[in-house]
């Protein structure tokens, strides 16, 4: 299923997040810049992405990605 929202940060949005989580190219979720939504939202290596989906059990998920070369 596709999620409810994925899209890259804006500049002062990744700005501000990159100041409260040092740590994030260590910390989050990758996605190859050749998976299927990066290409299709014309993502690029490097962009943080803001991802919402609805989980059956939770509700509403909130989560955080970065865009990589490839995925180790």
């Amino acid at each position: 299923t596709q999620p409810v929202m994925f899209q890259a940060l804006s500049g002062a949005e990744r700005a501000t997040f990159v100041q409260r989580h040092p740590r994030y190219e260590h910390e989050l979720l990758r996605y190859s810049v050749d998976d299927a939504l990066v290409k299709y939202y014309g993502m690029i290596i490097g962009d943080i992405i803001h991802i919402q989906d609805n989980d059956r059990q939770s509700g509403l998920v909130e989560e955080y990605g970065i865009v990589v070369e490839e995925i180790n």
